[in-house]
Formats: C-alpha cells, sequence, structure tokens
C-alpha cells in the first residue's frame, strides 16, 4: 500500500510539473507574439529579444533543438534591424518571430495526448 500512495505522489508531481511547464512556455510565447505584432511601439520591439534570452535556457528543456535555432536565427536578425534601424526587416522579422511563437504556443497545449 506504501507504494502504491508513493506511485500516486510521484505521478501527480509529474502531473504538475508537466502543466507547470505547459504554462510557462505558453507564457513565454504569448508575451513574445504580443510584442511582435505592436511593431509601431519601437521600444516594446527591443525587449523581444532581452525576453527571448532570460528564458531560453529554460525553455530548451521542453522546446525541439531546431525550434529553438530558429528563434536564434530570427532574433539575432531582428536585432540586426533594430541596429540598422531598418523598419521594413523589423516588420519582417516581428511577423516572422511571431507565427513561430503562435506555433510553439499550439505544440504546447494541454491535452492528454502531450501529457500521456
Amino acid at each position: 500500500m506504501k507504494s502504491f500512495i508513493a506511485v500516486l505522489v510521484i505521478f501527480a508531481l509529474l502531473l504538475v510539473l508537466i502543466v507547470s511547464n505547459a504554462i510557462y512556455v505558453r507564457r513565454i510565447f504569448s508575451e513574445i507574439s504580443e510584442l511582435a505584432s505592436q511593431v509601431e511601439e519601437s521600444d516594446d520591439i527591443r525587449e523581444i529579444p532581452n525576453i527571448w534570452s532570460k528564458s531560453q535556457r529554460i525553455l530548451s528543456f521542453s522546446i525541439e533543438a531546431d525550434e529553438i535555432e530558429r528563434m536564434n536565427d530570427l532574433m539575432e536578425s531582428l536585432r540586426t534591424s533594430i541596429a540598422a534601424d531598418n523598419p521594413y526587416d523589423i516588420s519582417k522579422y516581428c511577423r516572422l518571430i511571431k507565427e513561430l511563437a503562435e506555433e510553439l504556443i499550439e505544440y504546447e497545449r494541454i491535452s492528454l495526448d502531450s501529457i500521456f
């Protein structure tokens, strides 16, 4: 009976970790997507790479390496465009970042398939 209770506690902890991770990933990518939508407000756009660099290490545990690399490339291109003050490229990379962020939000949707 004790082992059954221990297994249930471990299972519950695992479920809590999975749900917490999904919520965190969705929150970060929602914030990035929202900021990328506001192309006209240049101060907010400068925050996008900062948010990504702060959370990238934690996100790399739950997001595939290819997706992390794609986001890194887009963030670096956005930084370069901001430094060059190129509004066309800033708009383009913000749109691409928003699309990728929304795609990753969809991947982290909580469902029975994602848990089991």
